[in-house]
């Protein structure tokens, strides 16, 4: 077995960033042990990092003691890995110090191109762009179905999950539509014999969580909930809360979140307000997505029902992890392949 690579993940803990790089690790860790120190980066003063990034290569020479509360301790690393713009520049900074291979979620900004080895990208290939066709994710079909079957032993499996984001995408939600949306929720799900299992994000807002619980909770349709901001101390996971439910309902305003949807092995169906104009990068994946059976879409109205909706020609979701040669692409590109430990069984 080959000794286990080090890995420095920077993260800044929020939790769409968060998941993304948890979904490389997983892949990653298929091949090859790893070893992962993770450091929460601190800024001295946020909004310095905008100036550093439009810098560019003049902005990494910059000593990084200066703009960061801490710094990680050791300078043995084998990989770099971090998600989110708050990231992006120490990310940069300490794989040029120490020549060290990188890898970045997000997109290039003002960055050099040389900043980083591999920035996974759904639509383009060029170094340091790595074609994926989908995410590495931590959820796939079969840790789903386990999860659920800790978490809720007694959910019955006609149940809905419902992942609710927010403003984003170039979709707007205000008062009205977040009414709307729960009401739809309330009148399908009866209709159709089916709980709800309810998750909201940091996107949501307090006044839009609001908006939905007048509704919802009253209803007696909502099965078990994650509240955002009324949350208990130790919710369930929410890949518990898609392994439970036999389809799951997303707002169409975040890519990240529809694809942790679809990782779940679930059929997945996209809700958008009808006057919001979708974005070129949100129309393509979606897209494929549909072409592929694993997402529908539905607009926000009255006369819409849930149960009657599905790609043109049919479900099919997924039933195990995808790209299982997703992480010897990685370690190819990073300069770090070797010979692979025996693939796991896809999780």
């Amino acid at each position: 077995m080959p000794p286990a690579l080090r890995v420095l993940w920077l993260t800044d803990r929020i939790p769409g960033h968060h998941n993304t790089a948890r979904g490389i690790l997983h892949v990653l860790q298929n091949d090859r042990p790893l070893e992962v120190d993770e450091f929460v980066v601190r800024w001295r003063l946020a909004p310095v990092r905008h100036l550093f990034c439009r810098l560019g290569n003049p902005g990494l020479k910059f000593p990084p003691q200066y703009l960061l509360k801490s710094l990680p301790a050791g300078r043995d690393y084998d990989l770099i890995l971090s998600a989110g713009g708050h990231t992006q520049w120490l990310n940069a900074v300490l794989a040029r110090r120490d020549s060290i291979p990188n890898i970045f979620a997000g997109s290039l900004r003002h960055y050099p191109p040389d900043a980083f080895r591999v920035i996974p990208h759904f639509l383009q290939s060029d170094p340091p762009y790595f074609p994926i066709e989908f995410p590495p994710s931590y959820i796939s079909p079969k840790l789903a179905a386990e999860s659920a079957r800790i978490y809720f032993p007694d959910v019955p499996t006609r149940s809905w999950c419902v992942l609710i984001g927010g403003t984003g995408e170039n979709y707007i939600w205000t008062k009205r539509r977040w009414r709307l949306l729960a009401e739809q929720l309330v009148e399908n799900s009866r209709r159709a014999g089916y709980g709800l299992l309810i998750a909201t994000s940091r996107r949501t807002t307090r006044a839009g969580e609001r908006e939905l619980q007048k509704i919802l909770i009253p209803s007696g349709q909502v099965l078990a909930a994650d509240w955002y901001y009324n949350r208990p101390a130790a919710p369930p996971p929410l890949m518990a809360f898609m392994g439970a439910a036999s389809q799951i309902l997303v707002t169409a305003d975040s890519v990240s979140m529809t694809y942790e949807a679809i990782a779940s092995g679930r059929p997945v169906l996209s809700i958008r307000p009808h006057d919001c104009q979708i974005s070129d990068q949100l129309r393509i994946i979606l897209g494929r997505q549909k072409q592929a059976g694993r997402v529908a879409e539905i607009l926000l109205g009255p006369q819409n029902r849930y149960d009657s909706v599905a790609p043109e020609q049919g479900w099919t979701p997924l039933d195990s992890a995808p790209q299982p040669d997703l992480a010897a692409r990685f370690w190819d590109r990073l300069g770090l392949a070797t010979s692979p430990l025996p693939m796991k069984a896809a999780g």
